[in-house]
């Protein structure tokens, strides 16, 4: 499939600036997301334990 190339084509500072913003978006969106991934992680192995715990008190009666 041919595909057009542009007649101009951004400078060398222009896609070292694109770069590191892809970078430094890239690293924000880790930082910030991380946090929430390990919050969930915990709160569903506390869900899974508060569940066999309580399967396992009632199989007792």
């Amino acid at each position: 499939m041919w595909v057009p190339l542009p007649t101009i084509r951004p400078s060398s500072t222009t896609r070292i600036r694109s770069a590191s913003f892809t970078v430094l978006t890239r690293w924000a969106i880790t930082i910030s997301v991380a946090p929430l991934i390990d919050f969930l992680r915990a709160f569903r192995r506390f869900l899974s334990v508060s569940k066999s715990r309580a399967e396992k008190e009632s199989s007792k009666t």
